[in-house]
């Protein structure tokens, strides 16, 4: 593959890396040849998920990338580039750079769960075997949802888009309205003894995070909570009988 041709997609097309390492003559360590050709000619590669050595995403990542990232989550290899791999010792190693920004880490990782959450779907849906085959990879989607509204929200935090006392200032202010916890409450306490004859957890919001990502994203927080709430049955039920005929989201 001419990885030089793909510089401009990667808004790097005058980007020109030195190679981190080139065999002397001298050198007789055990590498793989095609390693050490690839390492020789790492100043025509950029940053790209499928680049050859650090250039390139890690082991799940490419592997994720020709499973399902290069046709169905394409914008997570432009996010890579512009945001991880700065963030990186690339091409030296894949690990943080030193003094690396504890809220840029968080982000990273956060975005790495999302797509590793992907890959094991993807990888195992097609083989499911059995119903636990597919709680696993339906109690992998729910993380996602988890995972996309943590990210949402330490992103907007980081682009200093909200802070953690515009956060706070509106639970103070929910809390301080009788009329929303009334009518938080008046809408729970109907599922209270419905959940607890079927074994269920019994959850009671006054706060979520997607309160403050609706104003800047557009999430489909009805999907994310029939999500959660059918992996949560999965999780809390043990006796299969409790969720058959249910229907999935």
């Amino acid at each position: 593959m001419d990885y030089t041709n793909r510089a401009s997609a990667a808004g790097s097309s005058n980007y020109n890396p030195e190679p981190f390492y080139r065999p002397t003559s001298g050198d007789t360590g055990n590498y793989n040849e095609q390693l050490g050709k690839d390492i020789i000619q790492a100043s025509q590669y950029v940053y790209m998920i499928d680049s050859p050595i650090n250039y390139g995403g890690d082991i799940i990542e490419r592997e994720g990338w020709e499973l399902f990232g290069r046709k169905k989550l394409p914008n997570y290899e432009s996010y890579w580039v512009k945001f991880v791999v700065p963030n990186t010792d690339r091409p030296h190693s894949i690990n943080p750079k030193p003094g690396y920004n504890e809220d840029v880490q968080e982000i990273s990782q956060l975005s790495y769960a999302v797509f590793k959450c992907f890959n094991y779907i993807y990888k195992n849906i097609g083989i499911l075997r059995d119903i636990d085959d597919f709680e696993s990879c339906y109690i992998q989607l729910g993380k996602i949802t988890d995972l996309i509204e943590q990210f949402l929200l330490k992103f907007l935090i980081y682009k200093k888009k909200v802070t953690y006392e515009d956060i706070q200032k509106q639970i103070v202010e929910k809390l301080s309205v009788p009329e929303t916890i009334n009518k938080k409450i008046s809408n729970t306490k109907n599922d209270i003894i419905d959940n607890l004859e079927k074994g269920r957890n019994i959850s009671f919001w006054i706060f979520s995070k997607s309160e403050i990502i609706k104003d800047f994203y557009k999430v489909d927080d009805k999907l994310f909570q029939q999500i959660r709430n059918y992996r949560n049955i999965i999780i809390h039920s043990c006796p299969l009988f409790q969720y058959a005929g249910t229907k999935v989201p």
